[in-house]
């Protein structure tokens, strides 16, 4: 059992140097990162000035939450985000947050994805980019581990990506590990782009089947592992005719 698991393993980090070979894609989206980020806060700064009034007028405490993530490399980095919890809240995945810690002006600002926008400033002194997978707590073990065996530490964390697009969390670390190595795999500026603009459309239907249409020609993992179980499938349909 242990030499299966180990030659699984190797199998993963050996796949994962294949995939992540062509660095200077990621080059071309870091480009990108800067321009877009210098865009997005020249943009969106009336904008946070509005909210971060509201923040101080509507609710307690320090307007930002600074918390220290996961990073490139797993090195830590400090992730800026409008406060949308009550002080003293224990650092915790998104998932397990208890509604009765998030303000009413909180509520407001993560139903809008209001609160990502300081992360602005992460991508633009590269500590983050716009797409890539989503930063973990420090406490997230087995999203780490998983995220390691799979290779995704070797790209900067995002502020989105295809997990937040097909409704991957942190309470499945196992299909978020794949879901981000999927992403990574061959990744284009095509992808990058892409996602943005799925994003973008997330609230509705259309935004999922866009995704899955896009994205799927560049996601290689995903599609042997469904070839695989579509073989026994195909076998017990043989045997009944």
């Amino acid at each position: 059992m242990r030499a299966t698991k180990n030659k699984v393993t190797a199998g993963r980090m050996e796949k994962t140097r294949n995939l992540h070979a062509k660095d200077g894609q990621f080059m071309v989206t870091r480009i990108f990162d800067i321009i877009l980020s210098i865009m997005g806060i020249c943009i969106l700064t009336p904008l946070g000035i509005v909210l971060l009034l509201g923040s101080l007028i509507l609710q307690p405490g320090n307007p930002f939450y600074l918390q220290t993530r996961v990073g490139r490399e797993e090195k830590m980095f400090t992730i800026i985000k409008f406060r949308t919890m009550k002080p003293g809240t224990n650092p915790q995945g998104t998932h397990l947050v208890k509604p009765g810690a998030i303000t009413s002006w909180g509520k407001i600002l993560r139903c809008l994805k209001l609160d990502e926008i300081p992360q602005f400033w992460n991508v633009f002194v590269g500590e983050m980019s716009l797409v890539g997978p989503r930063p973990c707590l420090p406490n997230q073990e087995i999203v780490i581990l998983e995220r390691r065996l799979w290779g995704v530490f070797r790209a900067r964390p995002g502020i989105t990506g295809l997990a937040q697009i097909m409704g991957v969390d942190m309470s499945t670390p196992v299909k978020l590990a794949e879901t981000d190595a999927s992403m990574l795999s061959g990744f284009r500026l095509r992808n990058y782009f892409g996602i943005l603009i799925c994003t973008m459309l997330r609230s509705t239907h259309y935004a999922r089947r866009f995704s899955c249409a896009f994205l799927n020609r560049n996601l290689p993992l995903q599609k042997k592992k469904n070839k695989k179980r579509d073989v026994p499938a195909r076998a017990s349909k043989k045997r009944k005719n």
